[in-house]
């Protein structure tokens, strides 16, 4: 058994290259906090829009506030604001482990 360690303790230091790190952490968390705000802002026009089908509609009558308008807001923010940073979010965190 001391032979063994003995030889161990002989055999020459293996190389092992620096590790880099594949993945800017910061984007990703980035990339995440822009999807859910967008998600907050799609959320807040689905639920103005939403008080446009009431029959007691507080917002009745207020230009701003027609679903005309709010359904391209909810529409944008949930494909282009949402899902879009979501899949680049997760784009920047799977890729580079995948070419490892």
């Amino acid at each position: 058994m001391n032979e063994a360690k003995a030889q161990a303790d002989d055999a020459p230091p293996v190389y092992e290259p620096p590790r880099r790190r594949l993945v800017m952490d910061r984007l990703v968390i980035c990339y995440f906090i822009v999807a859910l705000v967008y998600l907050a802002i799609a959320l807040t026009g689905g639920l103005i829009m939403a008080l446009q089908l009431l029959n007691h509609n507080p917002l009745r009558g207020i230009e701003l506030f027609s679903a005309g308008r709010w359904r391209l807001v909810h529409t944008n923010a949930v494909a282009y604001g949402f899902l879009a940073n979501s899949f680049l979010g997760i784009l920047h965190w799977i890729v580079p482990r995948g070419a490892e």
